[in-house]
């Protein structure tokens, strides 16, 4: 009687087979779990803005308008968003009664071409958000 020995593991083909279907996964998750993760940082920004803006409104409250630089307001003269993954600028109004807070991505944030840039306009207490709603609400 003859017997046949087992042999334990994975062939040549079976794994080569493994790795390229790793490869084809890998090649449609990484870009889309990139894409979410910048979208994520957008909170960022908005974030950032939101708390600039409530930065405006107390200073408005002591001084009877908003301010032109953001030096003027305590804690944002380093210009960066909370996580850093935006620059923050301001540009206020002369009389006080309006200003402009722009959030530019930096660094692996500068990849979300949908939204580079997002904005926070205010005029006499109104705000508008820019440049598109789905920088806002990701």
């Amino acid at each position: 009687m003859r017997t046949t020995r087992r042999t334990r593991g994975l062939t040549l083909i079976e794994t080569m087979a493994a790795v390229a279907i790793t490869g084809v996964l890998a090649t449609i998750a990484v870009p889309s779990y990139r894409s979410a993760q910048l979208r994520s940082h957008r909170a960022d920004a908005t974030y950032s803005l939101q708390q600039l803006q409530q930065a405006q409104d107390a200073h408005r409250e002591r001084h009877g308008g908003y301010a032109e630089r953001l030096d003027q307001l305590p804690g944002w003269s380093a210009g960066q968003s909370r996580h850093g993954h935006y620059r923050i600028q301001l540009q206020g109004s002369p009389d006080g009664l309006a200003y402009t807070a722009t959030a530019l991505a930096q660094g692996a944030q500068a990849a979300d071409t949908e939204c580079t840039t997002v904005t926070l306009r205010v005029e006499w207490a109104m705000s508008f958000q820019g440049p598109q709603p789905g920088c806002w609400h990701s």
